[in-house]
């Protein structure tokens, strides 16, 4: 299960990054030159660092929490792990 989320923040997560980074008015610069960015920019990007990658966590903390095993396939888990 881990796996699908990490594929999931793999994917997603530059979209989501630069979705945030466009709101925040962001410039892009060439190489050598230099762009000075607004404070919302600045907000945008601490922002995108922090707030989306916790939003990715807490979104599959929820889904995972309804995932279960049962006494059997718990069992089965525990054996193969001892093996």
């Amino acid at each position: 299960m881990k796996g699908v989320w990490t594929a999931t923040g793999a994917a997603r997560g530059p979209y989501l990054y630069a979705g945030a980074l466009a709101i925040g008015g962001f410039v892009s610069s060439q190489a050598g030159e230099t762009v000075a960015q607004s404070d919302s920019a600045v907000t945008a990007v601490r922002l995108a660092f922090s707030l989306v990658p916790a939003a990715i966590m807490v979104v599959a903390a929820v889904v995972q929490r309804r995932y279960s095993l049962d006494e059997r396939a718990r069992v089965a888990t525990l054996s193969t792990a001892e093996a």
